[in-house]
């Protein structure tokens, strides 16, 4: 085990201080209380992220365990909008943090027959910008969750 720390500890170190671009992988099992496979969203029940290989998946854990409440409303507040390719920005009045939400053009998950759009959330906090790229798709109480979606970094 500390073999293993001693390993993955200088490499998070080190690419925390990094500026990239992370593509996360997310999941969302449909149920009111999920099995946590990894970190909660925004320190939400709603949905999980699954840990997968490659360290921009641990830089896009940590921005998206950034968000409040107040950050996940203004997320869903962003994917209700009709239009795609518009970024909805806001600056949090408790942390000081600004994000932007550009939601996608919407499509049908046909495995669950819901509503999806795919978006890209980006964060500014302290000097250093964040963005992930995510996949939201409408609970069956019509709020907008992340769920699974696999990509490679640099896709």
């Amino acid at each position: 085990m500390r073999i293993l720390l001693a390993m993955v500890l200088p490499m998070v170190l080190l690419l925390s201080c990094a500026e990239t671009n992370q593509s996360i992988t997310q999941v969302d099992t449909g149920e009111s209380a999920p099995t946590l496979v990894g970190q909660p969203v925004g320190r939400s029940p709603e949905a999980t992220l699954m840990p997968t290989t490659g360290a921009s998946t641990v830089l896009g854990v940590l921005m998206i365990n950034e968000m409040d409440r107040y950050d996940r409303q203004q997320v869903n507040n962003a994917c209700e909008k009709p239009t795609s390719d518009q970024p909805v920005i806001w600056i949090n009045p408790r942390s000081g943090k600004t994000f932007q939400v550009t939601p996608g053009m919407r499509s049908q998950d046909g495995e669950l027959n819901r509503e999806c759009r795919d978006a890209e959330i980006g964060l500014l906090s302290g000097g250093i910008a964040k963005k992930a790229d995510v996949t939201a798709c409408r609970s069956d109480q019509g709020q907008w969750v992340l769920k699974n979606r696999t990509t490679e970094p640099g896709s």
